[in-house]
């Protein structure tokens, strides 16, 4: 009895294995000409990008290529986005691949856009890195490494 219900099981698995729709991003690969997380900025970093990189990536799905793009990288290891005047307001945008804009352009990042959409009068850092999640950000604070993009009078938190 018990070697029948386990075999019915197993046809069973085998029978809803055969009618699943293929996963999501099934045959997906990235393909990185340079690491994106070469080597942390700093040893208090888990990870991220080296300063002053340049990082060729590309995701093909099967035969076709979704995209290829190169980031690039400035002195502090943010990727790079239009600048407004010096002493302007500044915004830090930290996260994942979301905020770090995966796939886009330099100049399309979400940080870029703030940038564009107040007629490049403000900064924005974007320290954002594929992986990143909240404990990282919570690093970040305690070891200080966010504390050369804000004044004491700025502080907020």
């Amino acid at each position: 009895m018990v070697a029948a219900l386990a075999l019915s099981l197993a046809v069973l698995d085998a029978f809803a294995g055969l009618l699943s729709p293929t996963p999501i991003n099934y045959g997906l690969v990235a393909h990185h000409g340079a690491p994106i997380l070469a080597a942390a900025r700093s040893p208090s970093w888990a990870f991220g990008p080296s300063p002053t990189a340049k990082c060729s990536t590309s995701r093909p799905f099967g035969p076709e290529i979704l995209y290829r793009r190169t980031y690039h990288f400035d002195a502090d290891a943010a990727r790079l986005t239009p600048q407004g005047p010096a002493g302007a307001d500044t915004y830090l945008f930290l996260g994942d691949s979301f905020i770090f804009g995966q796939g886009l352009p330099d100049d399309e990042t979400l940080a870029a856009q703030l940038v564009k959409a107040n007629g490049l009068k403000v900064r924005a850092v974007n320290l954002g890195v594929p992986g990143n999640a909240p404990n990282h950000l919570v690093r970040a604070f305690e070891a200080g490494l966010l504390d050369r993009y804000t004044s004491q009078s700025s502080r907020r938190w």
